[in-house]
């Protein structure tokens, strides 16, 4: 058997050891060795054999294993072993010390049940459950709070309080008469007697037990009558009790009588502020309280002395103004209830004047140009018709030279722009060479009509002749390249009626005809101008001829004069190289030489042409000279 066994052998340790002692003599002097307990060797009929003789292990120094009940005390296994059966001593069958919970009942507890439940009869404590003993009892108890309070939730005989018990629930009910008299001084409710509670007591008329005012019985637990400040609802208009409202009062003038009904017109009662009387809607709207229980005035729907119309409405805009007078042209409002300007009384506006020169005419209809009135400040005339070719046009607007109409007898044309250069001048005239005007609106120059210029004259000799082409006749000779005039002075031949002159003179000679020295902007400028001084191909090669170059500002910066006031910078040279110019130097070896010619080389091989250069002399040096006259 184990040495781990928990139940009392039945031999006692007594009979054990006198049993060891008559078998070790029985065995003395016998030449045969049996089994010996102790030896360490588990023989014979033992049941455990450790070799030691230590009581408290698993294995006895009889060799048997250690049990409860054997006398010895197992360490660590067993609390106690006091070799009997006796389960109330100081040592259980189970070799435990004696506790509360072991299930069984020892010297000092009451009872013990063996678990840790104080919800039944016997307690953790090993007390026997009672009523106070603050553990619920189940199936015997309903609470217990452990205390002898009968004014908490639950009572001294554990029972949870209940209205009726005859105990006060503190904080919970107000009284506790353990009665079911509902009329007496505690409610069945436990609650103290109050209106509202839904109980009639003394001194009550009702009691519906609700906060609605507007039922048979009030807050106040008051029947609820006409004029106590609520208005009574649920009930058919037919109830003697009915209310349409109730204002607490007892005044017939507001807005709720006195028999709860709101107050209206025709109940023949002055509701102040909002009826100015009230004759009980007697059907006669001429006497001295209108059905509307107003008193008789103008608006009121009720034509009455000395009154012309009344229409009961502020609309000025119908037959019959706010005035009580009837609608008239005139009377400053524009009738709006006739749309058809066929209709009598018809209005487009009414400004109430007597004006034909505003917006508004006399027989309010709305100004509109044509209509032979001048409106002020919009038109500009109105002579009531849509002609455009009298003095006034059909938008109402004085005719004027450009508006594009021809005035009859004023006007020669009008072609309603503001360019004189067409065939209508913006004065209305028809264009015509001499009016100072170049056409430009005719690209044929066959057209008799066509022109160059327009001087405003019709002389010949002024750079613009009388048939408006360009006239380029001065000088002994002259050429027109385009819109540039050519012109040479100074030719010295027979024909020429010009003498050479210094730079200076010929300058002024040119600036008198309103022309300049020629300027030569470029290479084909400049062979045009060799054309036209070699006539043709004429060799004229001692016509060494001034031009518009000089330095005289500067030495070295040459510029073109091309009048009194204007200069302008070179762009384009041709100054011969052999001998490099310009040297300063004139022909005769003298300085300064500040003013530009030019001149004509003999070509150097035969068939080559002859070429034409700059240089410069002596501006002093009379010479030909070449003018140029250019047409802006």
């Amino acid at each position: 058997m184990s040495g781990g066994l928990s139940v009392k052998r039945s031999i006692s340790w007594s009979a054990c050891l006198a049993l060891w002692l008559v078998l070790a003599a029985a065995g003395c002097g016998d030449e045969e060795e049996g089994p010996v307990c102790g030896d360490g060797k588990v023989e014979g009929t033992e049941e455990c054999d450790d070799g030691n003789q230590d009581y408290g292990d698993e294995c006895l120094p009889t060799c048997l294993w250690a049990t409860c009940g054997d006398g010895f005390v197992h360490r660590g296994v067993e609390g106690c072993d006091d070799g009997n059966d006796v389960d109330t001593d100081a040592c259980t069958n189970a070799c435990t010390t004696p506790r509360c919970g072991d299930g069984i009942v020892q010297a000092g507890e009451a009872c013990d049940d063996g678990n840790r439940d104080n919800s039944d009869s016997c307690t953790n404590t090993c007390v026997q459950a009672f009523c106070g003993d603050g553990f619920l009892e189940l199936g015997e108890e309903e609470c217990d709070d452990g205390n002898r309070d009968n004014s908490d939730s639950c009572s001294n005989s554990c029972l949870l309080a209940t209205c009726g018990d005859g105990f006060v629930w503190f904080g919970v009910e107000a009284c506790d008469d353990e009665n079911e008299v509902d009329t007496d001084s505690c409610t069945n409710t436990c609650a103290l007697p109050t209106c509202g509670d839904g109980i009639v007591q003394a001194e009550e008329d009702c009691d519906d037990g609700n906060l609605d005012n507007s039922d048979g019985c009030l807050n106040t637990c008051l029947f609820a009558w006409c004029g106590d400040g609520f208005l009574r609802r649920g009930l058919d208009e037919d109830d003697s009790d009915y209310e349409e409202c109730d204002d607490g009062n007892q005044n017939n003038h507001d807005s709720c009588t006195n028999d709860c009904r709101m107050a209206t017109c025709g109940d023949s009662l002055v509701w102040l502020g909002v009826e100015a009387c009230d004759d009980g809607q007697d059907g006669d709207d001429t006497d001295e309280c209108t059905d509307a229980c107003a008193l008789p005035t103008c608006g009121d729907g009720a034509t009455q002395p000395p009154e012309a119309c009344d229409d009961g409405n502020l609309d000025n805009h119908d037959g019959c103004l706010n005035t009580c007078l009837l609608a008239t042209c005139g009377d400053g409002f524009t009738r709006a209830d006739i749309t058809s300007s066929a209709e009598a009384g018809y209005e487009e506006c009414d400004d109430g004047n007597r004006s034909n020169f505003d917006s508004c005419l006399n027989t309010c209809l709305a100004a509109d140009c044509g209509d032979s009135h001048l409106w002020i400040g919009v038109e500009g005339c109105d002579d009531g018709n849509l002609l455009n070719t009298d003095g006034c046009l059909d938008d109402c607007t004085p005719a004027s030279c450009g508006d594009g109409h021809t005035q009859q007898g004023v006007e020669e044309c009008d072609d309603g722009n503001l360019d004189d250069q067409d065939e209508c001048l913006t004065t209305c005239l028809l264009a015509t060479c001499g009016d100072g005007v170049v056409r430009l609106d005719i690209d044929d120059e066959e057209d008799a009509l066509f022109e160059q210029c327009d001087d405003g004259n019709l002389l010949d000799g002024d750079w613009c002749d009388a048939h408006c082409r360009f006239d380029c006749s001065l000088g002994d000779r002259q050429e027109l390249v385009d819109d540039h005039c050519y012109m040479l002075f100074g030719e010295e031949t027979e024909e020429s009626l010009t003498q050479p002159a210094s730079w200076s003179d010929a300058r002024a000679v040119c600036e008198l005809f309103e022309a300049h020295l020629v300027e030569i902007s470029g290479a084909e400028e400049q062979e045009a101008v060799s054309d036209f001084l070699s006539a043709a191909g004429t060799l004229l090669t001692d016509l060494d001829t001034w031009i518009g170059l000089t330095d005289r500002a500067s030495e070295g910066a040459f510029y073109w004069v091309l009048g009194p006031d204007r200069r302008l910078a070179v762009t384009y040279s041709a100054w011969n190289t052999e001998p490099a110019q310009p040297d300063n130097i004139d022909d005769l070896g003298g300085v300064p030489a500040d003013c530009a010619y030019l001149f004509y080389e003999a070509p150097t091989a035969v068939g080559s042409a002859y070429a034409t250069w700059w240089a410069d002399d002596d501006c002093g040096t009379a010479r030909p000279f070449l003018c140029e006259y250019q047409w802006e």
